[in-house]
């Protein structure tokens, strides 16, 4: 796999005419998650938006980006449909309190009720949404971490807002966005290459023949886009 490659693979689901379509099929059967995420707050600040979820819609997309892509990817390792659908829920919320945390305010009376209801619906694994906060690097090093956990993280961690691209760029991308430089990125790409080496080499024992580690991100855009066809 090439650069070029890579290219086409990004553009051809980019553009893809059936994409929107198939993305709102993906999610009927996750509204509560999505719920979850579309009313718990707002991140972003799009003055242009005027829906009812104005600045929410860049984290909902990443979240339904992840979530496809850990399903494509658990797919092509051979997972049951079990462990699949737990992961791509999970996936599904796994950024849903983002904006609680960043804030200095406590969420309003009714949308508190709304958020435990919500959570007692759907019972997220909280083992599995830890695979994407900070402290799971340490969980990595400690050679302590799940299949289902390490496809959570690495999804995540080449998922650019609702683009799924190259894990150096990823990594790259982040950095210039952490104004406060408090995080490890050089640490975060060593746990994430090492965990994306890893699950290639699963890939290819299924008779994936992705040559370099470093082109998974492309053998998962082009097993999205095989969904859209």
């Amino acid at each position: 796999m090439t650069s070029t490659e890579y290219t086409v693979a990004r553009e051809a689901m980019t553009n893809h005419p059936k994409k929107r379509q198939y993305f709102q099929n993906y999610v009927t059967d996750m509204m509560d998650e999505l719920r979850l995420s579309l009313r718990a707050g707002r991140l972003t600040k799009d003055s242009k938006d005027l829906s009812p979820f104005k600045g929410w819609r860049s984290t909902v997309e990443h979240e339904v980006v992840v979530s496809l892509g850990v399903d494509v990817l658990a797919e092509a390792l051979g997972l049951g449909n079990n462990l699949r659908d737990n992961l791509r829920r999970n996936a599904v919320v796994h950024d849903w309190n983002k904006r609680i945390e960043k804030s200095s305010d406590a969420p309003e009376p009714a949308q508190a009720k709304m958020i435990v209801s919500t959570l007692d619906r759907i019972k997220p694994d909280q083992k599995l949404l830890e695979s994407t906060g900070p402290g799971f690097l340490n969980k990595l090093s400690s050679d302590n971490a799940g299949l289902l956990e390490k496809i959570l993280f690495y999804v995540d961690d080449i998922t650019d807002l609702s683009e799924i691209v190259l894990l150096r760029d990823r990594i790259e991308s982040a950095r210039a966005r952490d104004k406060t430089h408090s995080h490890d990125w050089n640490r975060e790409y060593l746990e994430a290459a090492q965990v994306e080496n890893e699950l290639t080499k699963l890939l290819n024992e299924r008779g994936a023949n992705i040559k370099d580690h470093s082109m998974l991100p492309i053998y998962i855009l082009q097993k999205i886009k095989e969904r859209f066809d």
